[in-house]
C-alpha cells in the first residue's frame, strides 16, 4: 500500500501537502500571505475561520489579504 505522502520526494512538496490537506491552524503574517497568495491557490488551501491579530501595525484595508487566500465557493460564491 503506498499513501499520496510517500509518492511526494521532495521536503516543499511534502509541506504543501501537509499544509493544505492536514493542517488545523496555520499562522502567517499578512505581507507572508500576500507573498504565498498564488501558491496557496494553486493549493486549494481552504479555511473555517480566521483570526488576525497585528496589534495595529496594519490599515484596515490590509486585513483582506488573509481573506482572499482561497477561491470563492462556486454553490455560495463565497470564499
Amino acid at each position: 500500500e503506498c499513501r499520496a505522502f510517500e509518492l511526494l520526494r521532495s521536503s516543499y512538496d511534502r509541506g504543501n501537502f501537509l499544509l493544505s490537506k492536514h493542517a488545523k491552524i496555520i499562522a502567517m503574517t499578512c505581507t507572508h500571505a500576500a507573498i504565498k497568495r498564488r501558491d496557496l491557490i494553486a493549493l486549494s488551501f481552504q479555511y473555517d475561520n480566521l483570526v488576525m491579530e497585528e496589534s495595529a501595525q496594519i490599515m484596515e484595508i490590509e486585513t483582506f489579504i488573509p481573506m482572499v487566500l482561497q477561491n470563492p465557493d462556486a454553490a455560495t460564491g463565497r470564499s
